[in-house]
């Protein structure tokens, strides 16, 4: 017996010797073989990466194979394909071809600014009523205003070819290939796209850190109305706002009170920086990247799909975007008005782009946003400022035997745009408080609310020049240099 024993335990010995080795052999020939397919992997990469095209990520369940893992395979593409959709876009037509809407704002300027100078000359009693008039009703249009831990799933990175075919360097090219390119890595169904919000910002935005809470819990609150409105956070300027010129603080601090008091509650555009659901993204063929001003743009376009005016709804929490700024106060001013051209330049775009797309809107939806934006960016904006100068300077020098109420009337006026005005100052010292922000700059916000209707009036001029610097070159003006991508080629 203990011979058999003893030559059952040799056997056992033997067989897990065996076994021993054929595991360890099996485990060094799946190890050469891992490593003989990563250096083969490497150099296909480093071979896609020597060509002049673009890489595209692709993402492969590989379920069956390992382990439920995703791997990530790199495709060559085309430097002239549209990588997201695989189609490409309509071509752009040339402004000559339609009639600009935009001139629009040209008439506009032109029938209002110069009225001061010419209506005394047509009737002097005409001109006592009609200057005045036009001023108040100015005026008033300035003073209406009405007052957490969480991480990352996944970081996708794009980069934004260079020389893609019809589309135009700025915010509207880059962001649709950001987010048509989201979409295909996220690959997410379209019933589940409402549940996913996306948010729009520049380089120089700094969010609070509630910010994504606050979003949500207002897009919860108002039953995830996806199709129907876009959100947006007020804006604050107060990158160093304290440290630069009177002109760019002035108009951060103008351009904060008017998108409290006009752009949120009537509805007419968001700005820079603001949020909306990828199912309206996506219905509305995501942004369109022949214009360069995304906000106005994807407003216009997502009404066109959805059949209604969209509604803003404001976010309770302020975000801060850097202003204009230079290393001197020349250059400050030199790109302050620069800004200023391309924001002008925009707005009349898109005005034009809306004219043409209003026949696919409900008739009352297109004219009640039209006509606000009119208001808005047409008399408010462009014209406000030039016929304050033209209809003092009429007053002043043209007008004869103006009865003392009149002037007095003009004078309130003047008060209370001046008050209006001081209401952004008192909104922006509110808000460093609440920012916990140390500063000491009365004299400073003195010298800067004396010198606000001047700012303002520079700010005019700046329009009335890009206004018709689009008339003489049409759409070659209309683009945002900066965003060229000329270090990609």
């Amino acid at each position: 017996m203990d011979g058999i024993a003893d030559q059952v335990k040799q056997a056992v010995v033997e067989n897990l010797s065996t076994r021993g080795k054929n595991f360890i052999r099996q485990i060094s020939v799946q190890a050469e073989k891992k490593i003989d397919r990563l250096e083969q992997e490497g150099q296909f990469v480093n071979e896609i990466l020597r060509t002049p095209i673009f890489p595209r990520l692709r993402s492969v369940d590989k379920n069956t194979d390992i382990n439920h893992h995703t791997n990530i395979i790199i495709e060559p593409v085309s430097q002239h394909t549209i990588i997201e959709t695989g189609i490409k876009h309509v071509e752009m037509k040339s402004g000559s071809q339609r009639i600009r809407w935009n001139l629009l704002f040209n008439l506009l300027l032109w029938l209002v600014v110069p009225l001061p100078c010419w209506i005394p000359f047509v009737s002097n009693q005409v001109a006592l009523y009609i200057i005045p008039s036009i001023q108040g009703v100015i005026v008033f249009m300035w003073t209406k205003n009405k007052f957490k831990d969480a991480g990352f799933e996944r970081i996708i990175f794009t980069t934004h070819p260079y020389g893609l075919s019809n589309e135009i360097p700025g915010k509207c090219s880059n962001s649709n290939y950001g987010l048509r390119k989201a979409v295909s890595e996220m690959n997410v169904a379209d019933d589940d796209m409402k549940n996913i919000l996306v948010t729009t910002c520049d380089a120089d935005s700094k969010f609070p850190r509630d910010y994504i809470a606050a979003l949500t819990w207002k897009y919860l609150k108002e039953n995830q109305p996806a199709l129907t409105t876009i959100y947006q956070s007020p804006l604050f300027y107060n990158w160093k706002l304290d440290s630069l010129s009177f002109v760019t603080r002035v108009t951060g601090l103008l351009r904060s009170l008017l998108m409290l008091g006009a752009l949120i509650p009537f509805n007419i555009n968001t700005m820079s920086i603001f949020s909306y659901s990828l199912s309206l993204a996506k219905k509305g063929n995501f942004i369109h990247p022949g214009y360069q001003m995304d906000d106005i743009i994807c407003l216009i376009r997502w009404m066109g799909v959805t059949q209604q005016r969209l509604r803003i709804s404001m976010i309770p929490v302020p975000v801060v975007s850097g202003p204009t700024s230079g290393e001197t106060m020349e250059i400050e001013i030199m790109e302050w008005a620069r800004q200023a051209r391309r924001w002008t330049i925009g707005a009349a775009e898109v005005f034009h782009y809306f004219i043409i797309k209003a026949n696919r809107m409900p008739k009352m939806a297109a004219f009640s946003w039209g006509l606000v934006f009119i208001i808005y960016y047409g008399v408010l904006l462009c014209t406000a400022g030039l016929y304050g100068l033209t209809s003092m300077l009429s007053m002043i020098l043209i007008v004869k035997h103006v009865p003392p109420m009149i002037v007095y009337l003009m004078y309130g006026f003047l008060g209370l745009q001046m008050l209006t005005f001081l209401v952004a100052f008192i909104i922006d010292a509110l808000i460093v408080q609440l920012m916990h922000i140390s500063q000491c700059i009365y004299i400073r916000n003195a010298f800067h609310f004396i010198l606000t209707p001047f700012v303002l009036l520079g700010y005019s001029l700046v329009e009335l020049y890009a206004l018709h610097e689009v008339i003489v070159f049409g759409k070659k003006v209309c683009k945002h240099g900066a965003s060229k991508k000329s270090a990609l080629k």
